[in-house]
């Protein structure tokens, strides 16, 4: 029958059923093999007679096509899989708790969009969901097709094949970009999670790495020093400016990097 169960394929949510689409644009397929499961009788209506069965998917089939059209038109990155929420207010896996505004880039187009926010133990973006009879369903959307997002004010982008300079690979996993310039300098936040006695909640911990990506090769950031002795040509200069202006450098402070490379940047001869 057709689902509504949570798959780790793509799928669209029409009225009452989740309809399990490779890609959401074969809707004849879908509703063909929908149809012939329901006139053999493997679906929940087999009371039903081949008439009524018949007419009632013809009916589905038509509202089926006109939700394609309104998701393509509205929602052309709707492309995920079925998320469950967990956590509480204070113990949660998410970059921020609350579900917040904010713009997707899908297909080298943007998007403003309501109710996101960032998973970064699965390190998935999650949509909120407002289906036509009133249900909420939380969306993992599928970081292959949505390489950008921006939320809180931050701007976050998928990255993949990147390496240290030995040649050993770093994640592929959205990266908050902090400074975006010649270089990048990216923060990147997980969480792991421990049982503890109150189940069937957990105990998150938060992990920060801090990276500056030159030419496609990126190195590991710990404090001020590791990134000055990646910019030893203006190291003098930059320590004295860094100095004046009484600048921080670390897993919690790091925004002031955004200066520090704009500096170096802009006098570099």
């Amino acid at each position: 029958m057709l689902s509504k169960k949570s798959f780790n394929l793509p799928f669209l949510y029409l009225n009452k059923w989740i309809l399990i689409i490779p890609n959401y644009r074969q809707s004849f397929l879908i509703v063909t093999v929908a149809i012939h499961l329901l006139v053999t009788g493997s679906t929940d209506a087999q009371e039903l007679s081949y008439t009524n069965k018949k007419e009632y998917f013809e009916y589905n089939k038509s509202a089926l096509q006109d939700s394609l059209k309104q998701f393509d038109i509205k929602l052309p990155f709707m492309i995920g899989k079925l998320h469950k929420s967990t956590g509480t207010q204070t113990r949660h896996p998410y970059y921020d708790n609350d579900w917040t505004d904010g713009e997707i880039t899908y297909n080298n187009q943007k998007f403003h969009v309501q109710n996101l926010r960032y998973d970064i133990l699965d390190d998935k973006l999650i949509y909120l969901l407002s289906s036509t009879d009133y249900k909420i369903h939380s969306i993992a959307l599928d970081e292959n097709f949505i390489k950008e997002f921006n939320i809180l004010n931050k701007t976050f982008r998928y990255y993949t094949n990147l390496t240290y300079k030995n040649g050993k690979k770093i994640s592929d996993s959205y990266y908050e970009i902090v400074y975006d310039g010649t270089m990048k300098f990216m923060i990147h936040k997980s969480k792991y999670k421990a049982i503890v006695t109150d189940w069937p909640y957990y105990n998150y911990t938060t992990i920060t790495e801090m990276y500056l990506m030159i030419n496609s090769i990126v190195f590991p950031i710990k404090n001020k020093s590791d990134l000055l002795n990646q910019l030893t040509d203006k190291k003098k200069e930059l320590k004295k400016f860094i100095s004046t202006n009484h600048l921080i450098v670390n897993k919690n402070q790091y925004e002031s990097t955004t200066q520090i490379l704009e500096y170096y940047e802009n006098n570099k001869p």
